[in-house]
């Protein structure tokens, strides 16, 4: 088929996406702005990554970002215009980002982003963005550069317009011949242009391009990073180039990640430290705060947080001389050392552990752990000649003392790796020990002091700790006295994956934070000889003057004492016997005062007061135990030096340890719980409780909180009364995790409650005293019980029905199922002892009463496994079943029901998969007759999860369109890739069973699609997805393919023993149909639906416009857009329709962004609206027809008839000649018109076609042209336009009429027909009893015995 020549404008794809450039020199740049919630939003500073600004140069198809850089201040010129903060990976597309309103902070410089990108040249394959195959693009496709084709001028552009610096290397084939072929032309750069594709070209031959010759090119970066008032270009204060000026960096939560990224970039080698300082003022000028992943190639690849005025400036000092290469970390790698501006490798026969120990002070790293040959590869640098003679205490590795080495003695694989220790974390500092006195921790290669802000008696515990010094005794806090202003860290404690605290920020320190520890050490105790005198001498550092030493007795509970004279006490026993064999200690104590300006003690931690210095407290310090054995002398081969020799046991003092909670020490806590795993949670962000806004809590984080407050999994997250009337303006806080990570490595900001959101605390809860492991989810497993802090398995004899009612209740799990023995494994923890005798009216396992049990009784395999039904806390009502109506979940003592906005089928899965009801259908929603609904929920799953609760929470809202959801109670297609694929189950008499493949043919796969809202079957196989865990049923399905559903077909009994294993059915049907276009005359125009959870509804048209209606006639092959539509919706009754977004990254596909209540309806006029029209010849005697077309004879008449389908009334019919270029025409009439011609001759032999021009008007209320869309405007309507349709052509042949051909068609051809009728009824007649009874023999001769008679006698 031909189709009419339309004159198309091609659009760029990216008009048709979620974003725009504004303010630009063209569409690849300007200020970015993204579609949200029907409006046109600039994005929000706060928070700006690398990945982010790439993807959106990639949705808008125009290439790799360039830059991202900040203009003048965004209040000024944009007023308080709504903000979008941005949340991508960079591989998804922007509809898949995460997107909320922003608040901007006052901390924040709200200046707008300005991103350039690159839609005409790149480097590909290369080791970064800067180096790779040159691709060029023309005509909207990429194409490889030849060597011949570019020389150093064409070099130079092309570095300069990625911001790359200057070129380096200039080689054909270094990376790789790529896909794309060779491109026609040859670049005449003169070197100066700032684009590739300004330059000159000049056509080249095709052929003198060979394979081998794609040219590639290394950059050598952008300079846009420099090192200044420093001893070296590789260290001092760091400075950006950015809109013209140098700016500088924050220290604000900076890093050694960020550090060897400012190095790596500035060959500078290895990171060593970080420096920073406060300046005379409060602040510097505006600069820029950073966040690197640590591998990135140059800053710029680095994530944008916001730009900011600088209260810290950052300084980097970097290792110039050597750096460890391709290791785990900083201190870790294969060491390479720049002698002369380059770098080389180092032979491991020229480095030993002197050498090593040198490379690891200079690095600022700890001491060598592991030196080796090839450890971490080879690297692309040539070997030096140098051996290295270190004596293993210069500071700097090319101080060492060095001999010339014979360059054939390093082979291959030799290239030495290192790796050092991590320096210390912490220490105490300006104390009388190690476990007392100012903290210190080890940030950024260097040492400083820990800011007192967020301080208190848990984070100190937590220290001591780390420090191997027992427990906190007390925190404390000394004011700073120096002039000078220093600059300290703030720290945060938590034991979710290691026993250590970490940095979280730099702040200015006005106390400094302080601990005393306990300490504890130990000492082997002697043997004493029967009747001989001994001494016990107790002893302690001398920390401070005076106390007492008391002697505990192995005899008596009473104790000997003793004032400590020169911090010691000698304890004489005359005579040793018996009674003296025993355990001895020494317990010291003493009141000490402390000089501190506040100080906060364990009682204060809840009410967070702190008492005035000095701290005074009474200690007690307790030493290790000392075992004495009294012995009898035995006199040969020992001296004895006099008969009063003395026996001396030195006891060291040790603190008693007072043991916290670890979950104390955390980020998080729970106030107004029942204990410390229930309440209302709280996250301690900058230095504040802040509780969680309830905008965006995922089952995930909530999970998280448990676990780092060591309480178990999450049994449940409620939401209690209005949040504003009982908490006020209190500071959020908003939380994104995926779980699983520390809580410190979650991303925290200060939240924005928007006023349609219902601002109600979140009240979590935990379970730390049982859980159920290794099962299907969270409601399933192996049941394990927590005692003393260490999880026990359960062994089965030790656990009965009453006790897993008891479990399942306690995890909100509803009502037991299955209980049974090893079914999900033995698990690694032991049996506990105890056996459990609930009465089964407990609410927790814990409360219940217990007995002892001989542990031998459980053997392996007794481990007990439980699985319960799951929570009770959804329920489809007002329905045709149990299984289909509105959906309603239990929250806080009541049923509340679920907003449809956002929702999705993949929510409507995990419904109907809770409730046992099959796969989803489909989702209902509808508007109520008052407008909203009561508070409700707005919830969002992955699809896979097995009850609504471990889906995530966005909101809780009052709710516009409640949400249904149709389940089908008696078919599913599991474990496959959607829900449109899987193993066939089929449920009957309310149990689930698996389908034979024998038992299931097409028609009952044309069924099950169609009852499931899928499209037609597309694949019926063997069990691709396994065979499940059900039975087979015993039914033969036969349904004739016309049935609504699966059970309203026939069905047969079936033998039980055709079934073997491997035959359980898999089915794959197509995805239903996304759009299609209704209420026109063609499938190419008319108002716009969308097949949206499992239903068509209507598209509003509240950012409808031409570019999206483009969109629409592409996916639905009907050319281009003429124009966009907009009409009032004509019901009485409120509809729900959806708003869509249209985007060319992945597919040439609209999709769904939320529903919303229609006030005017989405249409499309394409370009491909009219059918095109048929056309065909007639002549009186005509019956010739040859391979290129109809034969007309010489001299006769013929008629050339066009039609058309009845779409609209009028037009004409043009019909093209083959003998000029001009037509005949004619008006149609009954939508066709034909053309008569009384004569053939050879001029009427050729092509011809038949053209339908019609002027047709649309009754619509509005519309767009594509000459509107930059202005964004609208017409009245209705809409009218001269459409014109070609046919496909028709060849005519002009022939000489012959009476011969005409009598053999006539005459011959019924006669050779009538010969082989008889042959074929003869053969017959002769051999049809042969053919009969060997069909009776194959079937039930007795079924048809008259029929078969019959036919014999012939």
């Amino acid at each position: 088929m031909l189709t009419a020549v339309i004159l198309m404008i091609i659009c760029s794809t990216a008009e048709m996406s979620e974003v725009r450039m504004v303010d630009g020199d063209g569409r690849c740049s300007g200020i970015p702005q993204v579609l949200h919630e029907g409006q046109w939003r600039k994005l929000s500073n706060g928070h700006i990554e690398y990945s982010t600004i790439g993807l959106l140069c990639r949705e808008l198809n125009c290439g790799d970002v360039v830059s991202a850089t900040f203009g003048s201040d965004f209040r000024g010129k944009h007023g308080d215009q709504s903000l979008i903060d941005l949340y991508c990976d960079g591989s998804e597309s922007l509809s898949e980002c995460k997107k909320y309103r922003s608040s901007i902070q006052p901390d924040y410089l709200n200046i707008s982003i300005t991103v350039s990108c690159s839609d005409s040249v790149r480097l590909v394959d290369g080791a970064g963005r800067c180096s790779g195959r040159v691709e060029v693009k023309s005509h909207q496709s990429w194409s490889s550069v030849c060597e011949s084709d570019f020389d150093q001028q064409d070099a130079e552009v092309v570095c300069r317009e990625l911001d790359c610096g200057t070129p380096l290397i200039l080689q054909g084939a270094l990376l790789g011949e790529g896909k794309h072929p060779f491109g026609t032309k040859e670049f005449q750069c003169k070197g100066s242009e700032n684009r590739l594709l300004t330059c000159s070209t000049s056509d080249r031959e095709e052929h003198t391009c060979t394979p081998g010759k794609a040219v590639s090119l290394t950059c050598s970066g952008p300079d846009d990073v420099r090192l200044v008032d420093g001893s070296s270009r590789c260290a001092g204060t760091l400075e950006m180039f950015r809109s013209g000026e140098w700016r500088g960096v924050t220290a604000d939560r900076w890093s050694m990640k960020e550090a060897a990224v400012v190095c790596r970039q500035l060959d500078c080698g290895s990171a060593v430290k970080s420096t920073m300082s406060v300046p005379g003022g409060d602040e510097t000028r505006w600069g820029f705060h950073i966040a690197c992943k640590g591998s990135e190639s140059a800053v710029k690849e680095c994530t944008i947080l916001y730009s900011s005025k600088i209260r810290y400036p950052v300084g980097v000092v970097c290792s110039d001389s050597v750096r460890l290469a391709d290791g785990a970390g900083l201190c870790s790698g294969r060491v390479e050392v720049k002698p002369h501006q380059s770098w080389t490798s180092v032979c491991e026969a020229d480095f030993n552990q002197q050498d090593a120990e040198v490379v690891c002070r200079e690095l600022g790293c700890g001491a060598p752990l592991t030196l080796q040959g090839a450890l971490f590869g080879e690297g692309k640098h040539q070997f030096g000649t140098k051996e290295f003679q270190c004596k293993g205490t210069e500071k700097s590795l090319l101080t060492c003392s060095t001999s010339e080495r014979q360059e054939q003695n390093c082979t291959p694989g030799k290239a030495v790796g290192l790796t050092c220790s991590e320096p210390d974390e912490m220490r105490l500092v300006e104390g009388s020990s190690r476990c007392a006195g100012t903290v210190e921790i080890f940030y950024n290669g260097q040492w400083r002091k820990v800011g007192a802000e967020v301080w208190n008696i848990n984070t100190a515990a937590m220290v001591c700790r780390q420090l191997d010094c027992g427990s906190a005794v007390a925190a404390t806090k000394i004011k700073s006295d120096g002039d000078v202003p220093e600059v300290g860290v703030l720290i945060s404690c938590s034991m979710l994956k290691m026993k250590k605290c970490h940095p979280m920020r730099i702040r200015r320190i006005e106390y400094h934070a302080g601990v005393i520890c306990s300490e504890s050490r130990s000492l082997q105790g002697p043997e004493v000889f029967k009747g001989h005198s001994f001494t016990i001498t107790c002893s302690t550092q001398p920390q401070y003057p005076g106390g007492s030493f008391h002697l505990t007795l192995p005899w008596t509970s009473r104790n000997d004492s003793q004032a400590a004279v020169s911090h010691s006490a000698s304890f004489l026993f005359p005579a040793a016997d018996d009674s003296h064999q025993g355990i001895y200690s020494c317990v010291y104590e003493n009141q000490v005062s402390f000089q501190n300006d506040e100080f906060q003690e364990e009682s204060q931690k809840y009410s967070n007061r702190w008492s005035p210095g000095p701290f005074i407290h009474n200690f007690s310090s307790e030493s290790e135990p000392l075992s004495l054995i009294v012995t009898a002398l035995h006199a040969e081969g020992l001296q004895i030096a006099g008969p009063g020799r003395q026996w001396t046991a030195m006891l060291t003092a040790a603190i008693l340890m007072i043991i916290c909670s670890t979950a104390e020490m955390s980020e998080v806590r729970m106030v107004d719980g029942d204990g410390r795993c229930s309440g209302i949670p709280e996250v301690l962000h900058e230095g504040q409780w802040r509780k969680l806004s309830n905008g965006y809590i995922e089952h995930s984080t909530t999970g998280l909180l448990c676990r780092e407050l060591n309480c178990g999994d999450v049994v449940r997250a409620t939401f209690g009364s209005d949040f504003r009337e009982k908490r006020g303006s209190q500071s959020l806080i908003d939380l994104y995790c995926d779980g699983s990570e520390s809580l410190s490595e979650c991303k925290k900001y200060p939240s924005s409650i928007q006023p349609d959101y219902l601002n109600i605390s979140i009240t979590v809860s935990c379970s730390d005293s049982v859980r159920l492991v290794d099962g299907d989810g969270r409601c399933s497993g192996r049941v394990e019980v927590k005692a003393h802090q260490s999880w026990t398995s359960v062994c089965e004899s030790d656990f009965d029905q009453q006790d897993a009612e008891v479990v399942c209740r306690e995890l909100d799990c509803a009502t037991p199922l299955t209980l049974q023995g090893a079914l999900f494994g033995e698990g690694e923890h032991p049996f506990g002892t105890k056996q459990f005798q609930c009465k089964g009216s407990e609410n927790r396992l814990l409360t219940c009463s217990t007995s002892d049990r001989e542990e031998n009784t459980c053997t392996p395999g007794k481990a007990v496994s439980l699985t319960c039904s799951g929570p009770d806390d959804v329920r489809l009502v007002d329905g045709s079943s149990r299984c289909a109506g509105t959906l309603e979940i239990f929250h806080s003592g009541e049923w509340r029901g679920v907003t449809a906005d956002r929702w999705s089928m993949k929510e409507a899965a995990v419904m109907c998969r809770q409730l046992d009801c099959g796969s989803a259908v489909k989702s209902t929603m509808s508007v109520p007759g008052g407008g909203e609904t009561g508070w409700g929920f707005h919830i969002a799953c992955k699809g896979s999860e097995s009850a609504v609760k471990e889906c995530t929470i966005l909101y809780s809202s009052k709710i516009r369109y409640p949400v249904g959801v149709v389940c089908s109670d008696s078919v599913r297609l599991v474990d496959g890739t959607g829900r449109c694929s899987g193993r066939v189950e089929v449920k009957s008499n309310q149990s689930w069973t698996t389908v034979c493949e024998a038992d299931f043919d097409w028609q009952d796969a044309e069924v099950v699609c169609r009852e499931l809202s899928c499209g037609t079957p597309q694949k019926l196989q063997e069990p691709l997805l396994g065979e499940g865990k059900h039975p087979f049923g015993t039914k033969e399905f036969q349904c004739k393919g016309t049935e609504n559903r699966l059970p309203t077909c026939s069905t047969s009994d079936r033998k039980k023993q055709n079934y073997t294993p491997g035959k359980a059915v898999c089915l794959t049907c197509s995805e239903p149909d996304g759009m299609r276009l209704v209420d026109g005359n063609s499938r190419c125009a008319g108002t716009v639906e969308m097949f949206y959870n499992g239903q068509w509804r209507k598209v509003a048209a509240d950012v409808w416009e031409i570019e999206m209606a483009a969109a629409v006639c592409r996916q639905l092959d009907c050319g281009s857009a003429l124009a966009a539509t907009k009409s009032k919706s004509g019901r009485d009754k409120p509809e729900v329709g959806v708003l869509i977004s249209c985007s060319r990254t992945k597919t040439i596909k609209c999709r769904p962004i939320r529903i919303r209540q229609i006030d005017y309806l989405a249409g499309v006029i394409c370009s491909e609206f009219l059918a095109h029209p048929t056309i065909s010849v007639s002549t009186p005697i005509r019956e010739s027809r040859s391979l290129q077309g109809p034969e007309v004879f010489r001299g006769y008449s013929f008629t050339i008839t066009c039609s058309t389908q009845p779409q609209y009334p009028g037009g004409s019919f043009h019909l093209t000649l083959p003998w000029n270029n001009r037509s005949d025409s004619q008006a149609a009439v009954s939508h066709s018109a034909s053309f008569l011609f009384p004569a053939a001759d050879d001029s009427h032999q050729g092509n011809y076609s038949c053209v339908y021009e019609n002027q047709v008007s649309f009754q619509n209320d509005e519309f767009q042209e594509e000459s509107q869309k930059y202005s964004n405007s609208w017409s009245p309507g209705p809409f009218i336009h001269n459409f014109s349709s070609e046919s496909e052509p028709l060849p005519l042949i002009i022939t000489d009429f012959s009476w011969t051909p005409f009598i053999t068609r006539m005459l011959l051809v019924p006669f050779l027909m009538l010969i082989t009728c008889s042959f074929i009824f003869l053969i017959f007649k002769k051999c049809g009893h042969f053919f009969i009874r060997d069909a009776g023999k194959e079937r039930a001769a007795a079924a048809v015995p008259k029929q078969s008679i019959q036919l014999v006698s012939l």
